[in-house]
């Protein structure tokens, strides 16, 4: 009787740290939110996309990758850059690239959550922080942006041109201790997808 009783007491203590992780995991996204709520207040748009500029990016990110390396949870980024997109501006003109540009940073915001923050970091490069999200999640991400312009046409006129992008994902590791860090890693990890792609042509 007394075993039986032990064991629904440690059943109760198991229950209990159960619901206390998963109360304390929401707070820590809803602290989350409200950092990223706060920075967006501040933010400036580009012009052209609507998405955050470099700064304000940075300054946005730096603040969920302090608090990310400080609950020690998992935050990815992605690193986009568009393939031959020069080639666009060389051959249509620039207010043809520009209208390309609008349409890619209306495709992408449709691919992240709310909670993620997504900038151009200029020209044809664009910038992803995915909070709470390990690399496996990022990678799925990655997937759906590769989905989704391999089915999208952008009209130039009476041309319908297709676009692909090569993206590098990293997740935060522990000898990272801030944001450019992660950046700088991610940037180079798109280049070496960047050059695969090349070599596929």
């Amino acid at each position: 009787m007394a075993i039986k009783k032990k064991s629904t007491v440690m059943k109760k203590r198991r229950m209990r740290d159960k619901c206390q992780k998963c109360s304390h995991t929401h707070k820590k996204i809803l602290e989350l939110e409200m950092q990223l709520k706060q920075a967006l207040e501040k933010a400036e748009l580009d012009d052209l996309t609507g998405l955050l500029n470099k700064i304000p990016f940075r300054e946005s990110a730096s603040h969920i990758f302090a608090l990310c390396l400080r609950d020690k949870t998992p935050v990815t980024m992605l690193y986009i850059d568009l393939n031959d997109f020069k080639k666009i501006n060389d051959m249509y003109g620039h207010p043809a690239g520009d209208k390309v540009l609008k349409k890619v940073a209306s495709l992408l915001s449709k691919q992240f959550r709310e909670s993620d923050i997504l900038g151009r970091d200029g020209g044809d490069e664009f910038i992803a922080l995915l909070p709470e999200t390990n690399l496996g999640h990022a990678q799925y991400v990655a997937k759906k942006i590769e989905k989704a312009f391999s089915k999208y046409q952008f009209h130039i006129g009476s041309k319908k041109l297709s676009l692909s992008a090569s993206i590098g994902i990293v997740e935060i590791s522990p000898r990272m201790t801030n944001l450019e860090q992660l950046i700088e890693e991610t940037d180079i990890e798109m280049y070496r997808i960047k050059r695969k792609n090349s070599l596929k042509k």
